[in-house]
């Protein structure tokens, strides 16, 4: 029989047409434009195909409650949002609580506001399929090291989940660090803090949360191009205190070193013991300051080029005094220390040495340029200094405004001015015989200027608008008043302020001093990372006794700075230029940090 499509009824072949049309239009539909986010409803049909929660350490256990709550494989619905973003917070600060007993989140506050998306997410071959991702946007403001929360220290976003941490990570706070000098060469370093009451998976000694600490320090570095080292190892008391009151802190210190000095070598090993009190200035340039002190027992060895070496051991005297302070939109630092010696086999010795440095951001928005100064001077009487312990010039280990106040790297008397075109300890005096030496007095002045580049650099919070009235970055600063009664429960309840209006005008003089400053200066003008060129100026000078003289120098060079999320990158050449004579002498360093792994 022969069948023809003429035979069909027009009628049928038309409703199968429009049938094959309306399927081919709808999947199409699916395959080139998915609907926009958060425009899904419950009578549209959709499935749960999967749920996403960002953030650090995102513990497996709330993974899958928050998957059982939002039903994966089952029709969509928009109630099963806000009981999923409620299990996500109520985890979050549960951990806050957790995270308190670590060290280096102590002292600290935030603000949380979490979203919940839905997306579609539809293909081919699964129609109508939805992801619901829940994104917490997380800020951490620091009470006790100022500089955390203004310099372009890299932060993060996201909050972590601590259940999710490893115990090794919790318990140590590690940063690691590599660098290139070219005196000292390419070099490891490694910080770590561990807090002995505080262990992760153990129950504080301490009762009622009070902020104590038993902290077993660590700070190894280590040349991988030459045999210098420097590990130091310490055991600390210390009890901080951010809510207007004194903290207090003991500890004994054990250091070992081989570092360069001059052109020769210096071999030193230590036993450090130091006390110091922490605390704050309400209605004063200084915000934060640190003081104390301790004595030294050391015994030095040191070997000048092609001579022998010269050995003596010491006792010393050391006093400290540093003092953080906001200055407009930027950060300073001032610092004074003074250090007497009696070595055994030479006159006593005293030196002072002053220092201050300020940075700070310059326009508006996220994309400004970077503006750092520092300057410095030391000076060295009394009898004649053992050459370990007078002034040589050039690069440093690490970065005088950036390290905590109250850090051992601070607390240390300073070696000489700041020269970044020579290495480290490398510049001196030249002497008669040919060899260099160290310097009686010193300063020295130090210029960085870091310039945006737009397409390289993401703000911090995105601009993202909730509703018609607000955008994430408002919502962020609303909870500053969340922020001021979580510390007025921490004041009454941790720290044995009484339950009365004074105690809730100290939690409004934290939040107005620094909590809301900081959090405006989190959303309006930090970044998540950013790429800045940078321009580098040094002047410094050196002087000596005995027929030395004095130099002068000065150096400029360039570099990049790099921020992303948990890293930072310092890299440039810097070029002496005057005197002359040293014209020649230049040198290219390098400086990447990692930290805040949780």
């Amino acid at each position: 029989m022969n069948f023809s499509i003429a035979k069909v009824p027009k009628v049928i072949l038309l409703s199968f047409c429009c049938l094959i049309a309306d399927w081919i239009v709808q999947n199409q539909a699916y395959a080139q434009t998915p609907l926009p986010c958060n425009t899904i409803t419950e009578e549209m049909g959709f499935t749960v195909r999967s749920v996403r929660i960002e953030g650090r350490w995102v513990p497996q256990e709330l993974r899958e409650r928050v998957q059982q709550i939002v039903g994966v494989g089952q029709p969509f619905s928009p109630t099963v949002i806000n009981p999923a973003i409620e299990e996500v917070r109520n985890v979050l600060t549960a951990g806050e609580n957790d995270l308190a007993q670590n060290d280096s989140s102590r002292g600290a506050t935030s603000v949380l506001y979490i979203i919940g998306e839905t997306c579609d997410v539809s293909d081919d071959a699964n129609p109508k399929q939805a992801e619901i991702t829940i994104r917490p946007y997380y800020l951490r403001v620091d009470l006790l090291n100022i500089n955390n929360n203004v310099l372009p220290i890299p932060r993060v976003n996201t909050p972590t989940f601590s259940a999710g941490v490893p115990p090794a990570l919790l318990a140590t706070a590690p940063i690691v660090g590599f660098s290139v000098d070219r005196n000292y060469g390419q070099s490891f370093n490694l910080q770590t803090k561990t807090d002995l009451l505080n262990l992760p998976l153990t129950n504080p000694i301490n009762s009622k949360n009070e902020a104590t600490d038993l902290n077993l320090t660590l700070n190894a570095r280590r040349s991988l191009s030459e045999s210098f080292y420097n590990i130091s190892t310490g055991l600390e008391y210390t009890r901080p205190e951010y809510s207007g009151g004194i903290g207090r802190n003991i500890s004994v210190r054990y250091s070992n070193q081989f570092e360069p000095l001059g052109e020769g070598e210096d071999w030193r090993e230590q036993v450090h013991l130091e006390g110091g009190i922490q605390g704050k200035l309400e209605q004063s340039l200084i915000r934060s300051y640190a003081l104390g002190g301790g004595v030294r027992f050391s015994d030095n060895s040191y070997t000048p080029r092609q001579s022998d070496a010269v050995q003596n051991s010491e006792t010393g005297l050391q006093l400290y005094a540093i003092g953080d302070s906001r200055i407009g939109n930027g950060f300073a630092r001032f610092g004074a220390w003074f250090d007497a010696g009696f070595p055994s086999e030479a006159s006593s010795y005293q030196r002072l040495a002053v220092q201050g440095g300020y940075a700070t951001e310059i326009g508006s928005g996220h994309n400004t340029i970077g503006l750092q100064v520092i300057a410095g001077s030391g000076y060295a009487w009394g009898g004649n200094p053992p050459e370990y312990s007078r002034f040589f010039g050039g690069a440093m280990a690490s970065n005088y405004l950036y390290e905590p106040l109250n850090s051992a790297q601070v607390r240390t008397f300073p070696t000489g001015p700041l020269l970044r075109s020579f290495g480290e300890q490398q510049a001196g005096l030249r002497a008669r015989n040919g060899l260099i030496n160290g310097g009686n007095f010193y300063w020295h002045l130090n210029f960085n200027m870091t310039f945006p580049i737009p397409q390289l650099s993401q703000p911090l919070i995105p601009d993202i608008a909730l509703d018609d009235r607000r955008t994430l970055r408002s919502a962020l600063k609303g909870q500053i008043r969340a922020v001021q009664n979580s510390i007025f429960v921490d004041l009454v309840d941790n720290q044995g302020y009484p339950e009365n209006e004074e105690t809730e005008a100290l939690a409004q003089r934290i939040v107005n001093r620094e909590i809301a400053p900081t959090i405006n200066y989190l959303t309006d003008r930090a970044n998540l990372y950013s790429v800045k060129p940078m321009l580098l100026f040094d002047v410094a000078q050196i002087s000596g006794n005995d027929g030395l003289g004095s130099r002068t120098w000065a150096a400029v060079g360039g570099g990049i700075q790099v921020n992303v999320v948990n890293g930072r990158l310092e890299m440039g050449y810097m070029q002496t230029v005057a005197p002359a004579s040293d014209s020649s002498i230049g040198n290219f360093f390098l400086r990447l940090v990692f930290q805040d792994f949780f």
